[in-house]
């Protein structure tokens, strides 16, 4: 279950595997999206028995483990779980250790060197993998901040890159994170980016909130990263605005129409206000579902509370309703597996169309509202309609028949491209992929196969990226390396339910993570961004060490 209660797909991120391996064993037998080894030993390093999963077999008889192989394993344990990297300390978990291995000295400063002599033995590797993988990267920058119940913390800043890796699988890996501090945006991307040393022409999107990054930060940092040669050639859809942030701001909009009522009914049927704008209006809902069955008519209530009348109460329906139409596509682009960039166009003409109508009611404060969420929607859809045109072409139920078809819905907005502007330009991907090997005496391209064949039916359940995996690489190899860098572009910072928070109460950061200091707590954020599929929950980690008497929070 999810920290709001609702219950994750499964498989979802948020919910890793239960198996601890060796961060740095990156050419795992489990995980081939990892950088795969050249054959060759190292020499400072050689492998032995001692490297193996942690734990893998707790019921064999306990090998003998070095000092050196026990403080390597215990960092490892600190840089993938989800437990403070000041664990050391605790008595309790040092008193297990002792007693374990008799041999074993703890020391915190000497585990946090490991800890940081580990990711950088991960990151070589990690860098080797992302310049080597023949495939452009999509950044996004996402702001967390850190709250406690005195004040409002400090902001932090993460930069990930997306790709969709050998498996098809879509993974976002952390780059780099730090307090949000004296750089600015355009400074703090391509400093990370330097410090990579990724491959030139290497950076394919940024996906940013527009709060974040206003126009013309996007801007200088496009222009920094074209002197320094990180872009490619078709840079035309460098910037993509965050979609769960528009999201955000039309519910608000509905909300700031009745702040007011709210702020009356919180007293009535709520104790407090909520970060995450779906719960308000599940709140809502419940208001209007007790209004119904009197609860509010009492004398004991009438005369403690202000209660709505019933003019009120209508406007809080209205609300309810045009909000719970962005939450129901939000729960399809969002509350899935892979929020794959193919998701957003395909389920946007549902929101639009039922705003069109709403906009068009008698009522007047009905079309004064639907109006206003409208509008903004338009602009989101004008501002970032190539791509999200190009990764439904990427979608084999979509295709360019989708684009001629959505065209026509949308035609309310002006400036959007024309569907020829759209094939133009996945034609251009297409031939500038480096991944793609032309044979000039073919008559037809793959993608001109792939864009022929008959589109697949409308399944809700669609995975793109298994039809890709087991069906569109054999029949269309050049077009799936175009697929597999389009469907990976985040079309928003946060997915899942953070995708819910409202803007002024933003995700909040791992605390295991902000606690540390600046190097080691970049260093967990990528680490555990890198193998996420290697997680225990917090609740299972707390279970694991209560279960042996040890009590670590």
């Amino acid at each position: 279950m999810s920290d709001d209660g609702r219950k994750l797909e499964e498989g979802d991120s948020t919910h890793p595997e239960c198996e601890v391996n060796e961060i740095d064993n990156v050419d795992s037998e489990e995980d081939d999206e990892y950088p795969e080894s050249d054959g060759e030993e190292d020499d400072e390093h050689p492998e032995s028995d001692d490297e193996e999963g942690v734990g893998s077999n707790m019921f064999e008889e306990r090998p003998v483990y070095s000092p050196e192989s026990l403080q390597r394993r215990i960092s490892c344990f600190i840089l993938t779980q989800n437990v403070t990297p000041h664990i050391v300390k605790n008595k309790d978990f040092r008193d297990m250790m002792t007693s374990q291995f008799p041999s074993l000295t703890l020391d915190h400063e000497t585990t946090m060197k490991h800890c940081l002599t580990l990711f950088e033995e991960s990151k070589t590797e990690v860098r080797r993998f992302l310049n080597s993988m023949g495939r452009l990267i999509c950044l996004s920058v996402d702001v967390l901040t850190r709250y406690s119940r005195i004040d409002v913390g400090p902001d932090f800043i993460c930069l990930s890159a997306s790709f969709i890796d050998n498996e098809w699988k879509l993974r976002k890996w952390i780059l780099r994170f730090k307090k949000y501090g004296n750089d600015d945006f355009d400074q703090f991307v391509v400093k990370a980016l330097d410090d990579w040393n990724l491959n030139d022409d290497k950076v394919y999107t940024l996906t940013s909130r527009k709060v974040d990054a206003p126009g013309d930060y996007i801007q200088s940092t496009k222009s920094k990263l074209e002197g320094k040669n990180r872009l490619p050639y078709h840079s035309r859809i460098f910037s993509v605005r965050c979609c769960a942030e528009m999201f955000g701001l039309m519910a608000e909009d509905a909300f700031g129409e009745i702040s007011d009522i709210i702020r009356m009914i919180e007293e009535l049927s709520w104790p407090k206000s909520e970060c995450m704008w779906h719960l308000t209006n599940s709140k809502l809902k419940n208001a209007l579902e007790l209004e119904a069955l009197g609860e509010f008519n009492s004398e004991l209530v009438t005369k403690n509370y202000s209660v709505p009348s019933a003019e009120q109460w209508e406007k809080v329906r209205i609300v309810y309703k045009l909000v719970e139409l962005v939450h129901d596509v939000a729960k399809k682009i969002f509350e899935v597996k892979n929020s794959t960039a193919n998701l957003f166009l395909y389920n946007f003409p549902q929101l639009r169309a039922s705003l069109v109508l709403e906009a068009s009611s008698p009522d007047a404060f009905t079309l004064k509202l639907a109006k206003k969420m409208l509008k903004r929607f338009d602009k989101y859809i004008k501002k970032n309609y190539l791509v999200l045109a190009i990764a439904s072409v990427m979608d084999p139920r979509c295709k360019m028949q989708f684009i001629e078809d959505v065209s026509a819905k949308l035609e309310g907005i002006d400036g959007l491209p024309q569907a020829s502007a759209v094939l133009e330009t996945v034609r251009s991907i297409y031939e500038h992929n480096e991944a793609v090997k032309v044979n000039e005496e073919t008559v037809k391209s793959d993608l001109d196969l792939y864009l022929e064949d008959p589109v697949l039916p409308q399944e809700e359940k669609f995975n793109v990226l298994k039809w890709w995996e087991s069906e569109g690489v054999l029949k269309y190899p050049n077009t799936s390396e175009v697929a597999r860098e389009v469907l990976a572009i985040p079309m928003s910072v946060a997915s899942s339910f953070n995708a819910y928070y409202y803007l002024e109460n933003r995700p909040p950061p791992d605390v295991s993570i902000t606690t540390s200091g600046s190097q080691l707590m970049n260093a967990v954020a990528c680490c555990r961004s890198w193998r996420p599929e290697k997680r225990l929950s917090a609740f299972e980690i707390k279970f694991l060490f209560h279960s042996a008497g040890v009590n670590i929070f």
